[in-house]
């Protein structure tokens, strides 16, 4: 038994900091330990910023107050920490430092007054010409704030949305549109001091913020199958994910790959590309992999060589099953089938590979060596992710 001290060099910022420990033995033996660090300071000072930096009394814009709160080193403050606002009685948490406060017909003559555990500091609103609109933008079917939403007027950037779904426009900014991955864009007028408005989730919002993995089969020494014409399998691969890639980022889908270029990587470092993101999806593709690579099997459990083209999912997962019916339906001639390939049977979330084609048949080679035939198997895979999740199966 035994303890051991360390210092840092540096002042540590507040938050949850990651390390890991190195320790040997006499013997050369090493063990390998991660540990976390809970660095949280108390606050010791709140800064308020208020934007619109002037209002004018009466006015319906909805002001924002930035409370930033720092320790006594002048650091900001760990994350979660709960700042509180009288006399609305609003709370909320430190992120990045700061913590926001929204005050719908703000009343000049009224202090705010801030409180982070022994730190306080009040504010009263500047008052003055307001050259500003603001607007809030929810989800139509949730009613949740929608944050990160692009705000642009005449081909130009007006600002983005708050996690709150909150901005401040000019005055002199009339026509706007608004824009973000997921719902559809809309161009609205604006004629009041405040605007709210609701943005339609595209497919209904069956993929908002879900987390899909695409993994392009082979790379770098990998070709995978190599067609008589020269191509190699994997590079189709990359393409087609790519496209799928770009499709689900539209639908609101948080979409990460397991390769981004002709990079080669094993099959225990796929499963954890999806594993390290909690991946709620994982879909590879191949265009032609060896057999004993691909392990496509038949309903009595024999490996099967005689198809060119398949979606395989594990024989004992009935939502990949489902996930490989609802793409399989909207591909040609392409059968959902069990398979037992590496990156089908280990990942713990759904998982499928998707094979449109083997290109060692000069045919199907020739046929996607057109970008046109690659963007339509793209789509169509597409579709039946989403045709997945707005089933049952998939919720």
């Amino acid at each position: 038994e035994g303890g051991f001290t360390w210092t840092s060099a540096e002042t540590l910022p507040n938050g949850i900091l990651r390390a890991s420990m190195l320790a040997r033995n006499m013997h050369g033996a090493g063990i390998s330990v991660p540990i976390e660090i809970a660095v949280s300071r108390p606050a010791a000072r709140i800064e308020i910023t208020q934007i619109p930096a002037t209002v004018s009394p009466g006015s319906d814009v909805e002001v924002l107050l930035e409370a930033r709160t720092t320790d006594a080193l002048g650091m900001p403050c760990a994350d979660g920490l709960e700042v509180t606002m009288e006399p609305l009685k609003q709370t909320a948490r430190v992120k990045n430092g700061t913590a926001r406060f929204y005050v719908q017909k703000p009343l000049p003559q009224v202090a705010y007054a801030f409180a982070c555990g022994a730190a306080t500091a009040q504010h009263a609103l500047v008052t003055g010409d307001t050259r500003f609109r603001t607007l809030r933008v929810t989800d139509n079917l949730t009613k949740n704030p929608v944050g990160g939403v692009v705000i642009t007027a005449q081909g130009r950037t007006v600002g983005v949305t708050t996690e709150e779904g909150w901005l401040a426009s000019p005055l002199n900014v009339d026509e706007i549109r608004l824009e973000r991955d997921g719902y559809e864009p809309q161009v609205i007028r604006l004629r009041q001091s405040h605007t709210s408005i609701a943005l339609s989730p595209v497919e209904g919002g069956a993929l908002l913020g879900k987390i899909i993995v695409l993994d392009p089969a082979g790379g770098g020494r990998d070709a995978g199958i190599i067609g008589p014409l020269g191509a190699r399998s994997s590079d189709y691969a990359l393409d087609v994910a790519r496209r799928v890639a770009s499709l689900l980022r539209r639908t609101g889908a948080e979409v990460y790959m397991t390769r981004y270029g002709d990079t080669e990587m094993s099959e225990p470092q796929r499963v954890s590309c999806a594993e390290d993101v909690n991946a709620d999806l994982l879909i590879s593709v191949s265009f032609g992999s060896r057999a004993a690579t691909a392990k496509a099997l038949d309903d009595d459990g024999y490996q099967r060589t005689d198809l060119a083209a398949y979606v395989g999912h594990y024989p004992n997962s009935a939502k990949g099953a489902a996930l490989a019916n609802a793409i399989a339906e909207n591909l040609e001639r392409t059968p959902a089938t069990p398979s037992v390939a590496y990156v089908v049977q280990q990942t713990g979330c759904p998982s499928v590979l998707v094979q449109p084609a083997d290109i060692s048949d000069s045919k199907a080679e020739a046929r996607f060596r057109m970008a046109d035939q690659r963007r339509a198997i793209a789509e169509k895979i597409c579709a039946g992710i989403v045709k997945y999740y707005r089933s049952n199966a998939g919720s």
